[in-house]
């Protein structure tokens, strides 16, 4: 059974279902002030994420063990699935730099080659 609650202004009924013998959920419930008021005192004291250590990524070698430590770190839930992707994608960025400088480099010596013997 949905909420009985109605917004006063927009005239909209609430769309949750009710508690178990109930008229309404457990936001709008006016007999739950107090459980209330201690489910948002918990809000976002929950379980703190695990800090990572920082870590030189000067190689696509680095960047791989880190992303293995970030895949374990995941598994064991000490990180958020948006911290991960956050990650993920930071490191897909880094190894597209790292990989597109390795070109860069490569054309330099073969530019440098090819002036060197014509």
């Amino acid at each position: 059974m949905k909420c009985a609650f109605v917004n006063q202004k927009t005239g909209k009924k609430c769309q949750a279902f009710t508690m178990k013998n109930a008229k309404f959920c457990f936001f709008h419930n006016p007999f739950l002030e107090e459980e209330k008021r201690m489910a948002r005192s918990k809000g976002g004291k929950g379980k703190k994420e695990f800090k990572l250590p920082k870590v030189p990524l000067e190689s696509p070698q680095d960047v791989q063990k880190m992303l293995a430590d970030l895949i374990n770190s995941y598994r064991a839930g000490e990180i958020s699935d948006k911290r991960a992707t956050i990650l993920q994608r930071l490191s897909d960025g880094m190894l597209k730099a790292m990989e597109l400088s390795g070109l860069e480099k490569r054309i330099s010596n073969l530019e440098d080659y090819i002036q060197r013997h014509p």
